[in-house]
């Protein structure tokens, strides 16, 4: 009689994943044209690993210090055992141009990203949305296009919309934020009547600050 075969353990499996698991940083952010990965792109690779387990993942509103996060939790389970691994993401006070499905959706998604990487130790390197001002990173080739005119209408009305969440004692950095339009989804919006989501995208990182400059390097 042959010998029962011995099934794979859940830790033997987040092993075998973390060992084999390669999610390139092939989407671009910045001037420089910064690498990062996004949620989507670690559940994609992802899901060519999992065997037998599934990996659902899971938000939860919570308050901390009287501010709204998003608290996303990633488990991956294999044979009634269970593996999590959680990470927080803040949701701005206001907005005057989105729903609250809409910060809610975004700030999520920026959550689940981090719970991945935790569970899957993707953190090899320094994402875009950590990444100091003024970083100097080698540059790789450029992964955006100029905007034609109908693209930079529209980009100058997401501008406008973007103007009462900038810093004080800043102006909007336009050769900063062109090219992570483009990046969000290898085009830059086709309507205007996405200006507005599209801004409300961008205040939701909670990047304002590093996409703008300081005011007084303009009059100077």
């Amino acid at each position: 009689m042959e010998a029962e075969t011995k099934k794979k353990t859940v830790h033997e499996l987040l092993n075998q994943i973390q060992k084999k698991l390669s999610v390139p940083k092939d989407r671009a952010f910045g001037t420089n044209n910064v690498p990062y990965r996004n949620c989507e792109d670690i559940l994609k690779a992802v899901k060519l690993l999992l065997e037998d387990a599934v990996l659902p993942i899971s938000d939860e509103m919570v308050v901390i210090g009287g501010r709204f996060y998003v608290k996303a939790t990633v488990s991956l389970i294999l044979n009634g055992d269970c593996i999590k691994a959680e990470a927080y993401a803040r949701e701005p006070e206001s907005s005057k141009i989105m729903e609250i499905s809409q910060l809610t959706g975004a700030t999520s998604s920026y959550a689940r990203k981090y719970a991945l990487n935790g569970l899957f130790c993707l953190d090899d390197g320094i994402d875009s949305d950590i990444l100091p001002p003024g970083d100097d990173k080698p540059e790789k080739e450029q992964k955006f296009k100029r905007p034609n005119e109908k693209e930079a209408e529209i980009l100058e009305e997401v501008y406008k919309k973007l103007l009462d969440s900038v810093p004080d004692g800043k102006v909007l950095d336009k050769e900063k934020i062109t090219p992570v339009l483009y990046a969000q989804a290898g085009h830059y919006p086709q309507e205007i009547e996405l200006a507005g989501t599209t801004a409300a995208y961008l205040i939701s990182k909670g990047r304002m600050e590093f996409m703008c400059k300081d005011a007084d390097a303009i009059q100077g």
